[in-house]
């Protein structure tokens, strides 16, 4: 494996968290393909996390309706997302910050 490569994506997993009764926690997990970005191009990642998730993904999996229907990737979906679930972007770019950080805790 080369450590300067060409591979411009990864599968990521996100698990998005919402509130449930009394007290508890619902998780909803898929996968995120996401962009590898290069130091000078994470520095201009600025905006809202809505902005940040746009320009992380690229597709996804596992993202369905509740009666199981599949939905892809589009950017009005990641919007629709963003509004039915106030912190999925906060958890989404979380996943991609801990994934760097989880390669860097490995060697």
């Amino acid at each position: 494996m080369s450590l300067f490569t060409k591979k411009s994506q990864f599968w990521l997993p996100v698990t998005i968290r919402r509130p449930a009764d009394y007290g508890g926690v619902e998780e909803f997990k898929f996968d995120a393909l996401v962009r590898f970005f290069k130091r000078t191009e994470l520095t201009k990642l600025a905006g809202s996390y809505l902005e940040q998730a746009g320009a992380l993904i690229v597709d996804w999996k596992g993202v369905s309706e509740d009666d199981g229907t599949p939905v892809p990737y589009t950017p009005d979906a990641l919007a629709r997302l963003d509004e039915e679930h106030p912190n999925a972007m906060a958890d989404i770019v979380e996943s991609y910050s801990r994934a760097w950080r989880g390669a860097r805790e490995k060697n």
